[in-house]
């Protein structure tokens, strides 16, 4: 029973170490078209349009959502307007994107003035879902769509 272990030990060793060897020959400096066309696709810079599920007291009757954004590696800027006026091209803050999550925060400018809205999401393709959080225990939904 003992040397059955440890053929199986020395099978899966060599099975990783061959793995791992294998990963490392790998050159991504020469990677395939649809790599880095799929990398494109996860740039955030342009205009997305949507919908904030939200009403009273941050918004009103689930407004609509435009984002103007800029992706700079995984920094993310832009501002922020809603049909409802709860948010008037106001600036994302602290806006990062890693893989395919996004967050930022705004600051609202009507309805709960000064208050900060923290905004997640997960880009996929040509749209952005997620979710938001007021400061105290309100949240909801939203998404947006990459406007061509």
């Amino acid at each position: 029973m003992r040397k059955k272990t440890l053929y199986f030990y020395i099978l899966n060793t060599a099975l990783i170490m061959l793995t791992i060897w294998s990963c490392n020959r790998i050159d991504l400096n020469n990677a395939s078209p649809v790599s880095q066309a799929e990398q494109s696709e996860q740039r955030l810079s342009g205009i997305w349009s949507g919908r904030i599920d939200g009403n009273l007291p941050y918004f009103n009757n689930n407004p609509l959502v435009t984002l103007d954004l800029m992706q700079s590696d995984d920094l993310l800027a832009g501002i922020i307007r809603t049909s409802d006026g709860s948010f008037k091209n106001d600036t994302l803050a602290d806006g990062i994107v890693t893989d395919s999550i996004v967050f930022f925060r705004a600051e609202q400018s009507d309805f709960y003035t000064g208050s900060i809205m923290e905004f997640s999401g997960r880009v996929h393709a040509d749209t952005i879902s997620g979710l938001w959080h007021g400061k105290q225990s309100e949240s909801g939904s939203w998404y947006a769509v990459r406007v061509p």
